[in-house]
């Protein structure tokens, strides 16, 4: 893989440390192992995800993950779903409303087949109940629920997967103060659950 550097700091009496998660369920279970292994007790994630239904460009709360990616299984035993830890959950609802910035609450659908996202399977998940897909959330739902430990995610609803006969990514690889400012609500999210 590559070295990925671990930045500590503090912000607002939190220690923090920050870290450019890798993409993908096996390779974020490493990562979140080996973070909580170092004695992180609060993990607050943040990033990106495709939308499968009509939501606007903006921030996600997933409230819970169906586990479709495979390393979540190592860690609890088979269900559809995992749903995640209230606490993150309200931390994020805080500091949406506190800063007047729309949010959706939904299912997120967690999946390691980056490729088999096909439409069928799209509509599959949409009438299963997910509005939107990454590929870590359950990971790390389920290895946070193992390891006792907390964990809680934001997304930005990137790029459209649901009825387009064109990818359409609405600009967000290329979208930094967006990616900025989801940093900075997650760490504000994070202060609030120490």
């Amino acid at each position: 893989m590559k070295e990925f550097h671990i930045y500590q700091f503090t912000y607002h009496e939190v220690e923090v440390c920050a870290v450019q998660a890798v993409v993908a369920s096996g390779s974020i279970a490493m990562m979140t192992d080996f973070l909580y292994g170092l004695g992180v007790e609060v993990i607050v994630c943040c990033g990106g995800c495709g939308v499968l239904d009509d939501i606007p460009a903006g921030d996600i709360i997933p409230i819970r993950a169906l586990r479709d990616e495979g390393a979540s299984y190592k860690y609890l035993p088979p269900s559809r779903f995992i749903e995640l830890q209230a606490a993150p959950i309200e931390a994020f609802r805080y500091v949406l409303n506190k800063h007047k910035i729309p949010f959706v609450e939904c299912a997120t659908w967690s999946t390691a087949g980056f490729y088999r996202e096909t439409r069928d399977m799209v509509a599959y998940r949409r009438e299963g109940g997910c509005r939107v897909v990454e590929m870590e959330c359950a990971t790390m739902a389920a290895i946070a629920e193992f390891r006792g430990k907390t964990f809680g995610q934001l997304l930005y609803s990137g790029d459209i997967l649901a009825e387009n006969e064109d990818y359409d990514d609405r600009g967000w690889y290329q979208n930094l103060t967006a990616r900025e400012k989801l940093f900075y609500l997650s760490l504000e999210a994070l202060c609030r659950l120490n």
